[in-house]
């Protein structure tokens, strides 16, 4: 009897639960979860266990583990209509058995079980458990029911930006991750999630940093065919900010491709909103380089700045590349020279032109110095402002402060 009554009472609860939202439906998941363990924080207030809800929580405790997963899969369907308080406190219920459990909901029958745990699996996007989820969201692109594939698709993007981000993931993770979501977009033409393809954009930033699924990645987008190409486009767009920044800056020496990642980058520079256009460390290559300098000619940004050394974030990228305006280069320049850390003052020397060099030789450091005239001599009279430029970096840093800084000219210079 005492069975039979408990569940009587879930069902009560239940049919309330689908009839209420915001803190009515927090306190009454809070009873559905009452079994968990004491140790674990509510996340809720205790004034939502007041009046009949509260006495429901003794009666519940206890129970099977068919019972229990009956109360999670009901909490669940309530996801979407929860506090943020109770969308937490219901991800603690779940505790280790997480990734599992949202798992086998994800093939689940019950269209509101499957819309659910891509709700679920986007708030636990930024957590370990957020790669490890994204094969599942991904199988549900193509959803037949319509509300799913929408829902599938919105959390994928995000997970997988979120995946592609440094120390996110581990490499068999993203590994899992890359392949689940390339899955999808190569089946765009089928199902027509444009978030397929936008999903594939975001992970496969890791492309620059990654090893295995980092290459196919990279090299996805060149198999793909017209459709998914035109798709990529359009999917460029609806990517997070920084990341959809980024991918274009990638994206500029790509057939098919080059024209929309420049309208982006336009775009962010005439809003003002260019601070993610500082990842110099993606302007190394020649050929992006120069379809940049192509199709957006010079570039008067506001650099963001590294909090570690005090100058812009890919600053040696930037001087490097060319497409800063004259001004802001200049500017960029005299930053990193008058920075209190060496690395910025020696990066200066790796891409500085021949009056930084002038002055890096004659740096209160030692080593920058040095970095300099090796610099000087890499170089040679054909790169500096030949014969004078060469001739009186070389001169001046024989007259260098240090004498380690002079032994070094008068022997490479």
């Amino acid at each position: 009897m005492v069975i039979g009554r408990r569940r009587r009472e879930t069902q009560d609860i239940v049919a309330r639960l689908a009839r209420s939202s915001g803190l009515e439906a927090d306190a009454l998941v809070e009873t559905l979860l009452a079994d968990v363990p004491p140790d674990a924080p509510s996340g809720v207030r205790p004034e939502l266990m007041a009046g009949s809800v509260a006495w429901l929580r003794g009666r519940l405790a206890g129970g099977g583990e068919r019972d229990r997963t009956q109360r999670l899969e009901a909490a669940l369907r309530a996801y979407g209509r929860l506090t943020p308080a109770g969308r937490e406190r219901f991800r603690l219920a779940l505790g280790g058995r997480c990734r599992s459990f949202l798992v086998e909901r994800a093939a689940s029958p019950f269209w509101a079980l499957r819309h659910a745990v891509c709700a679920v699996s986007l708030d636990l996007a930024q957590t370990p458990t957020g790669p490890l989820l994204i094969p599942s969201v991904a199988s549900l692109i193509a959803d037949e029911d319509e509300r799913v594939a929408q829902a599938a698709g919105g959390a994928l993007v995000r997970m997988a930006a979120a995946a592609s981000l440094p120390g996110a993931a581990s490499g068999a993770q993203l590994e899992r991750a890359a392949a689940a979501v390339r899955a999808a977009a190569d089946a765009y033409p089928a199902h027509r999630n444009l978030d397929a393809v936008g999903a594939m954009l975001a992970i496969s930033s890791l492309a620059v940093r990654a090893g295995a699924a980092g290459e196919r990645a990279a090299a996805w987008i060149s198999d793909a065919d017209d459709a998914v190409l035109l798709a990529a486009r359009s999917a460029l767009r609806g990517l997070p900010g920084e990341i959809a920044v980024r991918r274009a800056i990638e994206l500029a020496a790509v057939p098919g491709l080059a024209r929309p990642a420049a309208e982006l980058l336009r775009e962010h520079r005439e809003a003002a909103a260019t601070g993610a256009l500082a990842a110099g460390d993606l302007l190394r290559r020649p050929r992006r380089r120069a379809a940049l300098r192509t199709r957006l000619g010079a570039l008067s940004v506001p650099l963001p700045t590294d909090d570690q050394t005090g100058t812009p974030s890919g600053a040696t990228g930037w001087l490097r590349s060319g497409l800063l305006a004259s001004a802001d280069e200049s500017a960029l320049a005299e930053r990193m020279l008058a920075s209190e850390q060496p690395i910025d003052r020696v990066r200066l020397g790796v891409v500085g032109d021949d009056a930084s060099l002038r002055d890096l030789v004659f740096d209160a450091e030692p080593r920058v110095a040095e970095h300099a005239v090796m610099r000087v001599a890499v170089l040679g009279s054909r790169s500096l402002d030949a014969p004078a430029g060469f001739e009186g970096v070389g001169l001046r840093a024989r007259r260098a402060p240090h004498a380690s800084v002079r032994r070094l000219a008068e022997r490479v210079l």
